[in-house]
């Protein structure tokens, strides 16, 4: 699973650096009806394509989400952009535990298979921490960077 969710963040970093744009009528019919299946109601609908991955960015349900295809129309991940009261309880209690009232911003939610977990930056005095924590609350400093005076 670990290789899996490397795998997928290097895609989507190649993603943000490499895609172009692909029109419906570039992306593969298994891809397609993959995608209408999954998300028949998303709105909004744009495709990029890097090698043979196809990632969509769309709208669903009042929120911005992208998902990854590969070119058998497998759904590899999706990606979306959340505020910090729509997380789990379990996670927002842990996080403020551990950092009371620091601010907490640039959430992510991913699921990739069955896993879902979440991405998010917080300030501390001095520093921004890049925080991965799971669905429970568990959570792991990724990075951290110092902040410039």
């Amino acid at each position: 699973m670990k290789k899996l969710i490397i795998g997928i963040s290097l895609v989507l970093s190649l993603i943000s650096f490499s895609a172009f744009a692909a029109g419906e009528e570039d992306v593969s019919p298994q891809v397609l009806r993959a995608f209408k299946s999954e998300f028949g109601s998303a709105t909004n609908v744009r495709w990029t394509r890097v090698n043979e991955i196809y990632a969509v960015d769309f709208a669903q349900n009042g929120f911005r989400v992208e998902a990854y295809f590969d070119q058998t129309g497998e759904l590899l991940g999706t990606l979306r952009n959340i505020l910090f009261n729509e997380l789990p309880i379990a996670v927002t209690i842990a996080l403020s535990k551990k950092y009371q009232d620091a601010p907490v911003y640039e959430i992510f939610e991913y699921t990739i298979g069955d896993e879902t977990f979440y991405k998010m930056k917080i300030d501390v005095p001095g520093k921004t921490l890049f925080i991965r924590s799971s669905i429970s609350g568990n959570s792991m400093v990724e990075r951290r960077t110092k902040h410039k005076t």
